[in-house]
């Protein structure tokens, strides 16, 4: 409850148990409401939260996660949820991922008593949120709030839904927004990034799964044929991966080469290039700043590269979230030529594109 809430809801009460009838409430928050002493109790007993206050407390308490969690999640679930305490909340390091549930704090908290303006949620006429896809519910509300009018502009591929709030159809975040409106749908039905022949490759994938309908046809007709490399056994695969990324540096000048990889093959990766001296970086924050990157398959959404070798597409589609979806992004970031190495059997979806 707001402080000014709080504090009406006292002297209310204050005035409803005095035994004179006539007693205003307003005109004893007013007279009252600035004593000192009153105000320092007051304080005391309701401290004035701000969202980070509040959400560093309740993370903090294995007791308070509990209370507010009861009946909803289960105890390990609740438990996953706690983080040892920070001597202070302005000491905690907060991650993109805070931002949502700090937002939704700020909300129920409303502005600081002093603070209207600075606490206040800005809002727009028009949002335009591009990779809508992976929305989380609290995301969904973070945007809501700062719609004026419920306009939105949402850009996405259901294709690409491979996030911990992937979705299957776009009324799941429809439903999470206050549009006056009906929505209106457009669909990309040409791809101006991929040649055809990768996009094919990619687009099988796909087959049989509801999205298979939606991949867009290329514009670049022609292009480099996919090519698939098979590793005699798992204990060739680093060596075999190493040796091709020397091979395409050898062609490539200045253009990006991105090994996109199951997670556990990152640190080995990593480990046999410093070996054989190539240069490379890691990704970890979206970005490629170095020519040649490994990227784990997870953190490969939206990336453009010149050449990408996919690794053990069998493992991508078995073990990642949303398998047949992180697969087809892995299939669908390489503008120029795309490689894809293995040891184990490829998909059965890809056997026929071999």
């Amino acid at each position: 409850m707001p402080p000014e809430a709080m504090s009406k809801c006292c002297f209310e009460a204050l005035a409803a148990s005095s035994r004179s009838s006539d007693l205003n409430p307003t005109k004893l928050m007013a007279d009252l409401g600035n004593v000192i002493e009153i105000r320092e109790a007051m304080e005391w007993m309701w401290p004035t939260l701000t969202p980070e206050h509040l959400i560093h407390d309740l993370f903090g308490s294995k007791a308070l996660l509990k209370s507010a969690a009861r009946n909803i999640f289960a105890e390990a679930e609740i438990l996953k949820l706690y983080r040892e305490r920070s001597d202070h909340a302005s000491s905690v390091i907060w991650t993109k991922e805070d931002a949502p549930i700090l937002d939704e704090a700020q909300d129920a908290l409303g502005p600081r008593s002093g603070h209207k303006e600075e606490d206040a949620i800005r809002t727009f006429g028009h949002i335009v949120v591009d990779e809508a896809q992976d929305l989380s519910p609290m995301e969904i509300g973070m945007l809501d709030r700062r719609s004026l009018n419920g306009s939105f502009t949402l850009v996405g591929d259901m294709a690409q839904a491979t996030g911990a709030w992937a979705k299957d159809d776009w009324n799941e975040i429809l439903n999470g927004l206050s549009s006056l409106k009906e929505p209106r749908f457009s669909y990309l039905t040409v791809g101006y990034r991929l040649p055809q022949p990768t996009m094919d490759v990619a687009s099988r994938v796909l087959v049989g799964t509801q999205y298979e309908s939606t991949t867009p046809n290329a514009v670049r007709e022609h292009g480099e044929e996919p090519k698939f490399i098979k590793v005699e056994t798992p204990a060739r695969l680093l060596g075999s991966i190493t040796a091709l990324v020397r091979s395409e540096l050898d062609e490539i000048d200045s253009g990006t080469l991105a090994v996109i990889t199951p997670d556990q093959y990152v640190k080995p990766l990593s480990e046999s290039f410093k070996a054989s001296s190539i240069e490379h970086g890691l990704v970890d924050d979206g970005a490629l700043t170095s020519q040649v990157t490994i990227v784990p398959v997870d953190l490969v959404k939206g990336l453009e590269i010149d050449i990408a070798i996919v690794i053990e597409p069998s493992e991508i589609l078995h073990s990642a979230t949303n398998g047949e979806r992180s697969l087809y992004v892995a299939l669908t970031r390489a503008t120029r030529r795309l490689l894809i190495l293995h040891a184990d059997d490829l998909p059965e979806v890809l056997q026929a594109t071999e």
